[in-house]
């Protein structure tokens, strides 16, 4: 099968899944606006954020694909509408929970349904035809490994919070039962694995533990991240120096996949030469992989890539590197945030923290920031978005304390 990936068609799109899409919109905006929050004071903890949003607005006017991309960041406003719907609800973390425990008790075993008796949808070939992979509910093996990497640490992180909890039988082995089969599913067939997805995991586990043994001294969390960053540049800087390798590239390798991630790296190599002809601004919000762009990039790579396999060179290739700074002003501004307040509710952030190194790290051989409802783009979200409870709480009390007129 061939992929129209011409403007027109993608202009016009699915009129069902607009109107959907619409619907979904509005009813979160109405939600929204019926909640007693301090929208400014939301704005204003968030405002990189937010200037991220309305950079990417102001980007259409330099596409070249212009309706394309205002549609393409239609929706990813309504991730950012439902992201806010759920965490401005007056228990985020219940929220949370309930989003993530309903979506993966639905999407697991229906995935090892596909998997293991419905293989026509269940199991997809690469584009060789040499090896089959697992996609469960999705397109694609990497797209399966996120759903199972962050359902499992889920899982993880809900074993760990609720351990001290005399948890009823049936949510232990619920939660137990969940992890085992994100496990499985993860691990898959040798040709299904997604060495992103399990290195991903791997850290987000590591995080868990630190972050937990530092619980009474947050500021030791932050210090014991940043300090592991800087070692791992530094190493990366030598091995770069003398063995012209990379630190990924080496435990992608012990995986066993090649140095060149399946093909990454000359991929980045001709983005990059690409995004250097508009680097500043970039092409556009949504309008890069498109037309001429697309239909070169294919003829030189026969697996037909549809992203740059890496978030940041996404990010850079459509909103240059004003928009690249932005993202990481935003990134950091959340990071500090969330060391700051573990000490407010430590288990709710410390997920918050784990979330967001899994898409940090995840998005260096994959890509989903800022893609219109992707999956991991909508926990990066839930991730960096602080609302200040305790604030919301204090105005409705004093709202409430003050008498209506003419009382």
């Amino acid at each position: 099968a061939t992929i129209d990936i011409t403007a027109s068609n993608l202009a016009e799109g699915s009129p069902m899944d607009r109107l959907f899409l619409i619907f979904l919109m509005g009813a979160g905006l109405i939600t929204l606006l019926a909640r007693k929050r301090d929208w400014a004071n939301i704005i204003k903890n968030n405002h990189w954020m937010f200037i991220f949003f309305l950079y990417m607005l102001i980007s259409v006017l330099w596409s070249d694909y212009k309706s394309v991309s205002i549609k393409r960041w239609s929706r990813t406003l309504g991730d950012l509408i439902m992201a806010l719907v759920i965490l401005t609800e007056k228990d985020p973390i219940k929220a949370i929970e309930r989003v993530f425990i309903r979506c993966s008790v639905v999407l697991l075993p229906v995935s090892l349904l596909y998997i293991k008796y419905y293989r026509d949808i269940g199991v997809a070939y690469t584009y060789d035809g040499s090896m089959e992979m697992w996609v469960g509910v999705t397109r694609h093996k990497n797209s399966l490994g996120e759903l199972t990497a962050f359902f499992g640490i889920f899982m993880i992180w809900e074993l760990f919070r609720k351990r001290k909890e005399k948890l009823k039988k049936i949510d232990t082995l619920l939660y137990a039962g969940l992890l085992g089969l994100s496990m499985y599913i993860l691990n898959g067939s040798e040709s299904s694995r997604s060495s992103t997805a399990m290195i991903v995991i791997i850290i987000g586990i590591a995080i868990l533990v630190s972050a937990s043994v530092f619980r009474d001294r947050p500021s030791m969390i932050k210090r014991f991240i940043v300090s592991t960053l800087i070692i791992v540049l530094f190493v990366q800087l030598i091995i770069s120096l003398f063995a012209n390798n990379s630190i990924i590239s080496i435990i992608v390798t012990m995986s066993g996949r090649d140095l060149t991630f399946t093909g990454r790296v000359p991929l980045w190599e001709e983005l990059i030469n690409i995004g250097m002809k508009n680097p500043i601004l970039g092409q556009g919000y949504g309008s890069f992989w498109l037309g001429d762009i697309i239909l070169n990039l294919w003829s030189m790579f026969s697996w037909k890539p549809t992203t740059g396999h890496n978030g940041y060179i996404d990010i850079f290739v459509e909103l240059g590197f004003v928009g690249l700074i932005i993202l990481l002003f935003s990134i950091i501004s959340s990071f500090n945030r969330i060391v700051g307040k573990m000490q407010e509710e430590f288990e709710y952030y410390k997920l918050k923290l784990v979330i967001l190194f899994m898409v940090i790290i995840h998005n260096i051989t994959e890509s989903s920031l800022a893609k219109p409802t992707h999956f991991l783009w909508i926990l990066f979200l839930f991730s960096i978005i602080s609302i200040d409870q305790k604030k919301t709480e204090e105005k409705n009390i004093i709202e409430s304390a003050v008498p209506p007129e003419g009382g």
